[in-house]
């Protein structure tokens, strides 16, 4: 890559990151020649914050049960140990609580031990190396992405590469629903492609927020622990004859991170645990609401007073789902009047290519190379959309029935739900996450439809083009 990016694209490649043990910036130091350049490496962020604890635990090593120039040894009790806690002093702070000023800091000779790590870390040469905070998780996770494709168990050819390597960029960037090969091939895209596509967005998405929960449950139990062991820790580090202590038998050996990982995984089991028997008994109230649908009265309606999905871009007025006695469906997808900031709007229209009979629809597409193609996105006459409720009260009124009931929240220059979803939400990861839930709803209520009343139902497509008593 280094020897042919001048040939090949008249540009000189003087930085790259690297990690911090890796043997590419030897090599390449000694088989690439760029006349006056100078070829530089930038150190993987990432691994560059472990070196700190992977060379103090390697000095715990070092040192082991030798004698320092106090007569001790490097661990023990106040002494180097395996512990990570937060500043005691910050820490009181924060919770506006007393601070013991009596000393904490380590012995000298632990001190002078240790100082060396210290002073390579946060020298001006070592955090030169990071100061531009790289990393290599994009990369490493496009490479993944590349390299799932072709198959593993016999030689690949270029084609098969490049193909793959084409895949990945639209993937990554843009997710599964982005690919527009069948679009191009085919003029169309099938039901069942979609709904192949389907699970392969929704399980990054559902991997990238567990990753981000799994931080955020972290980060707030070592708050939580930290908090809870503030005093226990600066008395400890207050009574004396702590000093005593020397050897390893008696050091107290805690990580924080592993210890709070393994607490939020047992955490998270008993969720689903509970989420299960949860979805147990809502499974029971379902069935005795249909059995017995005339236990079910405005009364019992009021108190299960609506769940809002605001950020679905439906919503659910008095969320009928748990007591539905009717196999009726109201959808309104045309009402809504919010306008969330960071859903682009679809009336830059669609795009049609030269020598295509269709349009394609992205919402960040310039459309230099085609013409427009333009898409409806006229509100409902009610600015408030109530007639799809006052349909659903008036029934359980009249007839003492609860009808299944959705309806849209955003705006329809943001989204159509009565659309093909690429047509209705121009290919936007939070539009396209609105529009399965949207139709996720509609797909359990007919699923619930045909298992007890036989697959006899009636869906209907609210509109408001007048106003109508």
């Amino acid at each position: 890559m280094f020897k042919r990016s001048v040939s090949k694209y008249g540009i000189y490649d003087t930085k790259y990151v690297d990690d911090d043990d890796s043997k590419t910036f030897t090599i390449l130091l000694k088989t690439t020649s760029y006349p006056g350049k100078v070829i530089k490496k930038i150190e993987d962020l990432n691994h560059f914050s472990k070196r700190m604890k992977r060379q103090l635990k390697t000095k715990k090593r070092e040192y082991g049960r030798k004698k320092l120039s106090d007569g001790k040894t490097i661990s023990g009790k106040n002494r180097l140990s395996n512990k990570i806690d937060w500043c005691g002093y910050l820490k009181a702070a924060r919770d506006g609580t007393s601070y013991g000023h009596k000393p904490h800091a380590l012995p000298r000779p632990v001190l002078d031990a240790i100082k060396p790590v210290f002073d390579n870390i946060s020298s001006r040469e070592s955090l030169a190396r990071v100061v531009d905070a790289s990393g290599q998780n994009p990369n490493d996770g496009f490479h993944s992405l590349v390299w799932f494709m072709p198959p593993k168990h016999k030689t690949t050819s270029g084609t098969t590469f490049e193909i793959a390597c084409h895949l990945a960029i639209v993937i990554f960037n843009g997710g599964y629903f982005a690919l527009d090969l069948f679009n191009n091939m085919c003029d169309c895209r099938g039901y069942y492609t979609d709904q192949a596509m389907i699970p392969l967005d929704n399980s990054r998405l559902n991997s990238e927020s567990k990753t981000n929960n799994r931080k955020t449950r972290k980060e707030a139990g070592r708050d939580v622990q930290e908090n809870v062991d503030n005093d226990q820790t600066n008395n400890s580090n207050n009574a004396p004859g702590n000093d005593d202590k020397t050897t390893d038998d008696n050091e107290t050996v805690a990580d924080n991170d592993e210890r709070i990982t393994d607490d939020n995984d047992t955490t998270s089991s008993s969720d689903e645990s509970s989420n299960d028997s949860d979805g147990e008994t809502n499974h029971m109230d379902k069935e005795e609401t249909l059995i017995n649908p005339d236990t079910r009265t405005n009364e019992i309606l009021e108190t299960n007073d609506g769940t809002s999905d605001d950020e679905d871009g439906y919503y659910n007025p008095r969320d009928k789902r748990s007591y539905t006695t009717a196999n009726i469906i109201l959808s309104s997808p045309h009402a809504g009047s919010d306008m969330p900031e960071d859903v682009p709007d679809r009336t830059i229209g669609g795009c049609r290519r030269a020598n295509s009979t269709v349009c394609s629809f992205q919402f960040d597409d310039p459309c230099d190379d085609g013409v427009r193609c333009p898409v409806t996105t006229v509100q409902d006459f009610a600015m408030d959309d109530r007639f799809a409720e006052d349909v659903a009260d008036q029934l359980n009124q009249t007839y003492a029935i609860i009808p299944f009931l959705v309806v849209a929240k955003w705006n329809r220059k943001k989204i159509d739900f009565n659309r093909e979803m690429n047509e209705a939400t121009f290919n936007h990861l939070e539009a396209i996450k609105s529009y399965r839930s949207y139709h996720d709803y509609l797909e359990e209520a007919i699923a619930t439809i045909e298992r007890k009343f036989h697959g006899q139902g009636l869906l209907l497509d609210v509109h408001q083009h007048a106003q109508g008593k």
